[in-house]
């Protein structure tokens, strides 16, 4: 009882627990609506959000932005903009198991994305996690055909895939700001979600006015991109025992498994099962010199 006594914990338990259930939410919502309109009011209410939150941190002193407003707006593109349109596509045209798992490489790309930027140089741990996670995906995309290697949903994989090297490449960009994580983020939300409107418009798509969806997507909103982060952060801020609550973003894609069976009563097949083992013991090998980074969500 000692554990959950210490300060951190309970928020750090929390955090993971809401972020294992985004996946399921994820294919839940999109039921009812769009990926694009999911997007437009997930990513608008978390704006609102991380507004509220930096506001409170700033102690109404003026935090002057330390890098220049394209390096905003280049983040804003990224995130979330470009990375949710690619993760809830994939989200609509594959499995939840199986867009979870090939999403979850991302902290295996950000191996390969901080070493080039940061010029730190391929370590061995980076190129095996690299092979591994590989060999991971392959099983998942293939279901052990590797003879006719016929995809269900090619679009859905190249997506999945291409939202985790984005993901990696944010997060990269965002190391580089020295100001605190929820006003860079909230920088990059201010400037991303105006183009997810010009894209609405562009589209030309008429709102569905689904209160299943306006609720999907305001959970999506609140504990995917703002308030769950808010609480890891949080966490990360009072607990004395780093390691233990950096270590604890390991459960979160095996409680997500857990979800999505429970919820959606998605089958995995033992070949995905197995990329999932692949997959995991990569991102274990890719984060384990230094462990996960704040805010890593698995």
């Amino acid at each position: 009882m000692d554990f959950f006594r210490e300060k951190g914990i309970k928020e750090a338990l929390l955090a993971v627990l809401l972020w294992s259930t985004v996946a399921t939410a994820f294919k839940l919502t999109l039921q009812h609506i769009g990926p694009l309109e999911l997007l437009l009011i997930s990513s608008s209410f978390s704006l609102l959000v991380l507004y509220i939150a930096q506001r409170k941190r700033k102690e109404c002193k003026k935090v002057t932005p330390l890098r220049p407003i394209w390096f905003y707006m280049l983040l804003g593109f990224l995130n979330p903009f470009l990375y949710y349109n690619l993760l809830f596509e994939a989200y609509n045209r594959l499995y939840a198991h199986e867009a979870l798992i090939l999403n979850y490489t991302w902290p295996i790309a950000l191996g390969v994305t901080s070493s080039v930027f940061f010029k730190r140089g391929f370590k061995k741990s980076t190129i095996l996690s690299l092979l591994l996670g590989f060999i991971g995906v392959v099983f998942v995309v293939t279901k052990g055909n590797f003879k006719e290697l016929r995809f269900e949903s090619p679009l859905g994989i190249l997506f999945a895939l291409l939202s985790a090297w984005v993901w990696s490449l944010f997060w990269t960009l965002s190391m580089m700001d020295e100001s605190r994580p929820v006003e860079t983020l909230y920088r990059s939300f201010l400037f991303g979600v105006p183009l997810v409107y010009i894209l609405w418009i562009i589209v030309g798509e008429r709102p569905s006015l689904n209160l299943n969806g306006l609720v999907g997507g305001i959970y999506v909103g609140l504990f995917e991109m703002s308030l769950t982060f808010i609480l890891w952060l949080t966490a990360l801020g009072k607990t004395r025992r780093i390691s233990v609550v950096l270590n604890m973003a390991y459960l979160i894609p095996f409680l997500s498994m857990g979800i999505i069976s429970l919820f959606l009563h998605e089958r995995m097949s033992l070949f995905s099962f197995l990329g999932f083992l692949f997959v995991i013991v990569a991102v274990y090998i890719s984060r384990g010199e230094k462990g996960v980074r704040e805010g890593d969500k698995g």
